[in-house]
This record gives structure tokens, C-alpha cells and sequence, in this order.
């Protein structure tokens, strides 16, 4: 598994022709001071005469593969942490043969 990336020292890149990055797990200081992992990308919120303005989107309600769902966000976050989603599993036929 990776390590976890500082966004001090680097931002996820966004896919080629999109206006969001593919999904990575983040670190974020939430309820408490407590350090809470969830599923983010990284977004345009907004577009303007000085470029663009990005925010990390926690991902809700995601249908189909994690790494680069269709999901609802929410933008009041911020990540000090990050690092690529694992693949996920491959899956035998359930129940077992």
C-alpha cells in the first residue's frame, strides 16, 4: 500500500480532460480535533477570471467503482493527508462452487 502524502508537498492530479481528480483516501481534522479517514477527490468548485478554485469533496452515495464513481460531495474539509485507493479485490462467484 502507499504512503501518505502531505498536500504540503503534493495534490492529487486531475483525470485529463476533467475538473476533478481521481478518488484517494484522505486524512482530515474533523469532530473534536480527531483525525478521521474518508474517500475524497479533489474538485473545481468554481471557475473565474483568475483560473479556477478547487476544494476536496468527501464522497457520499457513490455508485459503481470506488476510483472513480459518481458520488454526491460535500465541500467543508480540509485534507492534510492523502494517498491513491488500493485496488479493489477480485471477486469470486459467491456462493462458492
Amino acid at each position: 500500500m502507499s504512503e501518505w502524502i502531505s498536500v504540503k508537498d503534493k495534490l492529487p492530479d486531475f483525470i485529463d480532460g476533467k475538473d476533478y481528480s481521481e478518488n484517494v483516501l484522505g486524512v482530515y481534522i474533523g469532530y473534536q480535533e480527531k483525525q478521521y479517514v474518508q474517500v475524497f477527490n479533489r474538485a473545481v468548485v468554481e471557475i473565474d477570471e483568475d483560473g479556477y478554485q478547487w476544494s476536496w469533496a468527501r464522497l457520499a452515495s457513490c455508485y459503481g467503482d470506488l476510483r472513480q464513481a459518481e458520488c454526491e460531495w460535500d465541500d467543508d474539509y480540509t485534507v492534510t493527508h492523502w494517498m491513491p485507493l488500493p485496488l479493489p479485490p477480485s471477486i469470486k462467484a459467491y456462493p462458492p462452487a
